[in-house]
């Protein structure tokens, strides 16, 4: 019970409700980047995303229990406009 509970702790980031229940209902966020900035970010050979910004983003999936998909932009600018739709 008590490893239980500091299990919980340490998953606790200080998100709202509202925020938990977004996650909840949108547990794949997809991104827009520029897909040719490495070290920072870049694709591997299986279209996962990589690089520094890569293993922020597996860090912060795993701790909020979400996965990041990239939406296949070819460009920063064409990344923008799908986003805005």
């Amino acid at each position: 019970m008590a490893s239980q509970n500091c299990n919980n702790a340490q998953n606790d980031i200080g998100l709202t409700i509202e925020e938990k229940q977004w996650l909840s209902n949108n547990n794949t966020i997809k991104l827009a980047f520029d897909p040719e900035l490495p070290p920072l970010i870049f694709l591997n050979e299986d279209n996962e995303i990589e690089g520094i910004t890569g293993d922020y983003l597996n860090l912060i999936a795993k701790k909020l229990n979400v996965k990041f998909e990239w939406i296949g932009n070819k460009t920063l600018e064409e990344g923008f406009e799908a986003i805005k739709n």
